[in-house]
């Protein structure tokens, strides 16, 4: 998949009320970063081989929970490299009908509408990068739409993840032994 740096914007309107999150995305071969640049948190996701490790960094308390892949089974939180690669899962595209295809400019789109595990779905994808470019998911009179924002190549990106290199990252293993610990209480 190419290196990829982009910016999307969320927004989830139900019963009226909308609610709309900027983020980010960085995507290289063996680390993908997305922050959330409304919550001011952050997740990173890095491949050594077969093996997943996940830093999730809260900014505002500029600390971190960090994640081995057995943490991450036991917390049924181990996904598959390419649905977080591609902010979407191959299973969802795979029973999505193929509408067509579409030229803005020199780029190459995809669009894909269909009913998956209960939704309506409607994605378009830039052929080229293996990105979404708007994803429309709906289900029980909630309308969440995502939209790509800005893309660039990973090397020529004006910006880059918040540096969360001085955090101190609490092992998942040990949030049991943090109970009284006012972060831990936070993020819990």
């Amino acid at each position: 998949l190419p290196p990829v740096a982009a910016q999307y914007r969320t927004r989830i309107v139900r019963g009226g009320a909308e609610q709309i999150v900027e983020w980010r995305f960085w995507r290289a071969p063996d680390r993908l970063v997305s922050e959330n640049l409304t919550a001011r948190t952050a997740e990173e996701w890095q491949r050594e081989g077969a093996t997943l490790f996940l830093k999730r960094a809260f900014h505002e308390d500029r600390r971190g929970i960090e994640y081995q892949m057995d943490d991450l089974r036991i917390a049924g939180e181990l996904p598959q490299w390419t649905r977080q690669a591609l902010l979407l899962d191959p299973q969802v595209l795979a029973a999505l009908t193929l509408r067509r295809g579409l030229l803005e400019g020199n780029t190459r789109h995809r669009r894909y509408v269909g009913e998956f595990g209960g939704s309506r779905w409607d994605v378009t994808l830039h052929i080229e990068q293996r990105l979404p470019v708007r994803i429309e998911r709906r289900r029980d009179g909630i309308i969440e739409r995502t939209e790509l924002v800005a893309l660039h190549a990973l090397a020529a990106a004006p910006w880059q993840p918040t540096p969360t290199d001085t955090y101190p990252f609490i092992d998942y293993a040990d949030l049991g032994d943090m109970e009284s610990d006012p972060f831990v209480q936070k993020v819990h």
